[in-house]
């Protein structure tokens, strides 16, 4: 249990080197549509190759959203009503504009396109680079959006206090706090689609009825004593499980959004 704990600190501290948004994270992300307009023309070249023929252009306007705020072509504001009510989709660009040069910025964040799923519609990944190499040299994961009715949707994100990473078999690592003893961290997989979540396991730190600090293991992804056990070291062997998954997230070499210069270029 001893080094359990010391994992879900990693995790905390690998939170606060990323930055904190103004809105604590919760162990549910949210989904749906999105409604990315920048009032740019969309290009129609290809933003990446086809993954397995198909044709993701389908993700631009998505791309282009992302990348006339980061080049500061759109005014973004942290107190308006999008950002608060879409903090799963939007709360990474806290972190984001915080990098005053905007060279810097366009060079920090990238995009790719993988197939997370067993469907033949790729996903579009938003992320950077790691930037903690004790930690693991795994790419922190921003946004993950695939197609639905033939337009962009957004399933899952990691920003402010949460933070995604991909696992070598495509499965999806979370983890994240809420206050400085509430830590969760799980594991879960895209349903065949890509628009649902499948969770294998989620563990979190919480009071018990008696007010002391336990630790608690469930299938659903969120916190719930009414449907969550009390892990115990004899029970569940939670150290081979976080030292697994460790060394199983994945490095992702991002095409940086500074490639996209000139490709988004805001109407007149």
């Amino acid at each position: 249990m001893k080094k359990f704990l010391i994992y879900i600190m990693a995790a905390a501290m690998t939170v606060s080197l990323f930055g904190c948004g103004e809105k604590t994270g919760s162990g549910e992300e949210g989904s749906g549509k999105t409604s990315e307009v920048s009032g740019a023309s969309v290009t129609t070249e290809l933003i990446a190759e086809d993954v397995n023929g198909y044709d993701v252009t389908v993700y631009d306007s998505v791309l282009e959203y992302y990348y006339n705020i980061l080049a500061g072509n759109t005014p973004f504001s942290f107190d308006d009503e999008e950002y608060l009510n879409n903090y799963d989709r939007l709360g990474w660009l806290y972190d984001a504009m915080k990098i005053e040069d905007v060279d810097e910025r366009m060079n920090t964040y990238g995009y790719k396109i993988m197939n997370l799923t067993r469907d033949e519609t790729p996903e579009l990944i938003i992320g950077t680079f790691p930037a903690m190499m004790e930690y693991s040299e795994a790419s922190p994961v921003m946004n993950i959006y695939t197609v639905k009715d033939g337009e962009p949707y957004f399933i899952a994100g990691g920003g402010g206090n949460d933070r995604l990473f991909i696992i070598n078999d495509d499965s999806i690592f979370f983890t994240g706090s809420d206050g400085d003893n509430f830590y969760y961290y799980g594991r879960y997989i895209f349903s065949f689609d890509g628009t649902g979540k499948l969770w294998r396991d989620y563990y979190y730190s919480a009071e018990s009825e008696n007010g002391k600090l336990g630790y608690y293991y469930n299938t659903v992804g969120g916190p719930g004593l009414a449907w969550s056990e009390r892990i115990t070291q004899a029970k569940y062997d939670v150290n081979s499980l976080s030292d697994n998954i460790q060394s199983r997230l994945i490095y992702i070499d991002f095409n940086l959004f500074s490639t996209l210069s000139g490709r988004y270029e805001k109407a007149d």
